[in-house]
């Protein structure tokens, strides 16, 4: 049906009805199992129908001394296998409890509803279970939980209770351990109880909070002493009949839960997407890194990707800045699902006048920042992130919900703000600044006291990248007679709300984001749309080969209100190959700069900042360190213009530093020092950062991708080393991918489909049982190959001439020619 709708104008009304709705259409018992209480690694959050929160959580602690409620990032050991189904999990962190070592906890979901765990800990530690309901001090509602300890002091039973009818299902939660506890008790004060689990050694009931003995208790716990048993496994489960929840529970039990939990980790790696060669274990780090920054907003019922949990304060969820679209783009490589509901998470949060506010947040008290920074957008990034994620997982939902927000998102920059003055075209030449609207924060008398520099910084945080010297300044320069220039801090116009400079970046993206938006209006039916974002793609770029080209310099630059051009290097100013406004005269000119050694190109690549320039010494945030969206877009213009062997060892060199830290550290760091090439900026640098993750995207892609204007492209022409992809998926189809200077193969559901003895690109790749279609190019004559399909002929054509034709039952055999050609294989 909604083939057919797509092909109507009425269609706008089903985007009205979609948008409005959850991110996924819910099934009846639908249950979510993951650590997704920021704080708390050391445990499991189940969240059945939306309705249901319960919470289980392993504390250690010494008698007498001191009690760790929740790991430190800092002493995460491994950020383990974590399935996106859930089917197998490990994680294991350092003690802070001196003389300590490492805990390891394993859990797998078994089904819908149950998990089985166990945790390994040092002697001479003791462990508590804690179970309790996530998220009470943000959700203000009526809806309560009650635990109770049962006699056997190995089960806690909780139910979660409303005062409406009919009563949710799956609201009964039950934990049962494969041992007797030294210790039980439920209660409601979590900071008393841990005060006297380390005097007391272990958990008794607290009298007073008891009337006559009685009374609803929000924790239980049951505490454990491990000097002659080191491991304690357990069973958790939401169900609605205890009695059944409890003879599943012991028939578990009876099993060797280690037995299982190697079971589940075996199968695991049996199935998970692999990666290996020049790209290592790229697909686990992103997996990894995504799954542990996985967490969920109650108030709107939705997961998303932190880009670094450990940053998250208590109760305040965030969805950051651009970094979470980008997130979002990792996680389509293991967990499409996932994917497309962390785009709906980030455009859900739009702003009535259409921008997407830089990033919001849910607190429970209040901060010095609005929860929600509606008076800034972010880069327009969004359509191209959505639109790869819709090319690998054709989710038609997501384009669906989505375009609209894009839509309007795209429209917002230009459009007049209510006082004839567009919000983000200052000047009014056509083209873009980055900009901050303090009113909508703090109100107009907050603005009106609001110093103008703070507003300037607050328009710096605009552009999702905070400190670069294109606007902070603060370092000298020099002019040519060596003379110090006073610093080039962008000045905040109060009457535009913009900075007095037009940014080459910004205005590269916008067009790009039309661009897409064009690709996207016509895969939905949209032609008047698709018309109107061409128009206006083909006019930004025109005005910005007009107004920011310098003849001189052979760049694009940024340019200030005055005329002037300002000559601070950023890798933005090569986003206009991403966006295909350069003729082949001017992109050969802009490549040659980045390849130049004293700006950007050398081993560790690419610096925030020329390497020339003042403030890349000081290796600090965007100046001058190395980070990921700069290197992944510049990387994907470079493959535009068929820069092939530039893209291929911008992807190499980026791979180099991300495998390093990982196979080094375990970690994936959100930037890298442009001098030395090392990850992160030292003690204080977050353990669990996802962000970083894209680092390995680019490697990535040399193999596998889904591109904007080609859909499904396979290999690179110009690979020096081999690399391969197994089981990756691409719409409904799982893939194998090897692609190297010796070899491009490609399988398809687990059978050879096609294979060439070199290094091949092919693009815009189609398949089924019948035919294979796609573009090829090859820097020189290749050999191809087709397996033997029994019983059928195969028949090859190469440019729209026929190749070579086989006989039934027999392999075909072809050469290609150096060059671009099309191919049609039938079968």
């Amino acid at each position: 049906m909604i083939e057919c709708l797509k092909r109507t104008s009425r269609f706008i009304s089903l985007w009205a009805l979609v948008s409005l709705l959850p991110a996924a259409t819910l099934a009846q018992d639908r249950v979510l199992v993951g650590a997704y209480d920021v704080a708390h690694f050391n445990g499991l959050v189940f969240i059945a129908n939306e309705e249901n929160f319960f919470g289980l959580r392993f504390l250690v602690y010494r008698q007498g001394e001191s009690l760790e409620d929740a790991p430190s990032t800092q002493h995460i050991a491994e950020l383990g296998p974590q399935a996106p189904d859930g089917s197998y999990a490990r994680i294991r962190w350092q003690s802070h409890l001196k003389g300590q070592g490492v805990i390891t906890l394993r859990w797998s979901r078994i089904n819908q509803r149950v998990v089985i765990g166990r945790l390994t800990v040092p002697a001479g530690l003791r462990v508590a279970l804690e179970v309790y309901r996530p998220w009470d001090h943000t959700r203000n509602e009526r809806r309560w939980v009650n635990f109770i300890v049962q006699g056997d002091k190995r089960t806690i039973l909780g139910e979660t209770l409303h005062h409406k009818n009919p009563k949710p299902a799956l609201r009964r939660f039950l934990v049962r351990t494969d041992r007797e506890a030294a210790g039980a008790a439920s209660y409601n004060d979590p900071t008393e109880m841990r005060q006297l689990l380390v005097k007391n050694g272990h958990a008794y009931p607290i009298s007073t909070h008891y009337i006559a003995g009685y009374g609803l208790s929000s924790h239980s716990m049951l505490s454990f002493e491990m000097a002659e048993n080191p491991a304690l496994g357990f069973v958790a489960m939401v169900g609605d009949e205890v009695e059944a929840m409890g003879r599943e529970a012991d028939a578990l039990l009876e099993k060797s839960l280690p037995e299982l939990l190697d079971q589940a980790e075996k199968q695991y790696e049996a199935r998970r997407v692999v990666s290996n060669g020049f790209i290592g274990e790229a697909v686990e780090a992103i997996n990894r890194a995504l799954h542990w920054n996985l967490l969920y907003i109650p108030e709107r019922r939705i997961e998303y990707i932190a880009a670094a949990r450990d940053r998250l304060r208590g109760p305040w969820q965030l969805v950051s800045h651009w970094d979470s679209f980008f997130l979002s783009l990792m996680m389509a490589l293991t967990d499409p699902q996932r994917a497309s509901s962390s785009i709906r998470a980030i455009l859900e949060a739009q702003s009535p006048d259409g921008r997407i506010p830089s990033s919001y947040g849910l607190q429970d008290r209040p901060q010095n920042e609005a929860p929600l920074l509606a008076g800034r957008s972010m880069p327009p990034i969004g359509a191209l992130v959505t639109w790869k994620v819709y090319l690998a997982t054709q989710d038609l939902e997501l384009l669906v919900a989505s375009y609209p927000h894009l839509k309007q998102w795209n429209e917002w920059w230009f459009a007049n703000r209510g006082d004839g003055q567009a919000w983000r075209d200052g000047n009014g030449d056509g083209l873009l600044e980055w900009g901050y609207d303090a009113e909508l924060e703090y109100g107009e008398p907050g603005a009106r006291a609001l110093p103008n520099a703070a507003k300037a910084l607050n328009a710096y945080y605009e552009t999702g990248l905070d400190d670069s010297p294109q606007w902070s300044g603060e370092t000298r320069l020099q002019d040519e007679s060596g003379q110090n220039q006073p610093p080039n801090r962008v000045k905040y116009n109060e009457k535009t709300h913009t900075l007095e400079l037009t940014p080459v970046g910004l205005n590269a993206l916008y067009a790009l984001d039309a661009e897409i938006l064009m690709l996207m209006a016509r895969e939905l039916g949209l032609n008047a749309d698709a018309a109107e974002f061409e128009a206006r793609a083909q006019r930004i770029k025109q005005l910005i080969n007009e107004k920011l080209w310098s003849e001189e310099d052979g760049l694009y630059l940024n340019r200030y209100w005055d005329g002037r051009f300002s000559r601070r290097l950023t890798p933005e100013i090569f986003y206009p190959l991403l966006a295909g406004i350069p003729d082949e005269a001017r992109a050969r000119r802009i490549v040659s700069r980045l390849l130049d050694t004293k700006k950007f190109w050398g081993e560790y690549v690419l610096p925030s900042v020329a390497r020339d320039d003042p403030a890349f010494l000081e290796q600090r945030y965007w100046r001058g360190r190395i980070w990921s969206p700069m290197n992944y877009l510049v990387y994907a213009g470079l493959k535009r213009y068929g820069f092939n062997a530039e893209a291929a060892e911008l992807a190499r060199k980026t791979t180099a530093l991300a495998r390093a830290a990982w196979e080094r550290d375990g970690r994936l760091y959100e930037s890298y020092s442009g001098v030395n090439g090392r990850g992160g900026y030292g003690q204080g640098d977050s353990s669990v950062a996802s962000f970083g993750g894209l680092m390995h995207l680019l490697g990535i892609e040399e193999v596998f991708s889904a591109d904007p204007w080609s859909g499904l492209t396979i290999g690179s022409p110009t690979a020096t080393d081999e690399a391969r992809l197994e089981r990756v998926r691409f719409g409904t189809d799982s893939y194998d991918v090897i692609a190297g200077p010796e070899k491009t193969c490609v399988r398809r559901n687990g059978q050879l489909e096609i294979e060439f003895a070199g290094a091949v690109r092919l693009r815009t790749y189609r398949a089924n049982e019948r035919a294979i279609t796609f573009t090829i190019e090859t820097a020189s004559e290749v050999r191809g190959r087709v397996p033997a399909v029994e019983a059928r002929s195969l028949a090859v054509m190469i440019d729209e001439k026929m190749a070579v034709r086989s006989a039934p039952g027999e392999e075909a055999i072809f050469k290609v020619k150096a060059g671009v050609h099309r191919l049609i294989i039938l079968k």
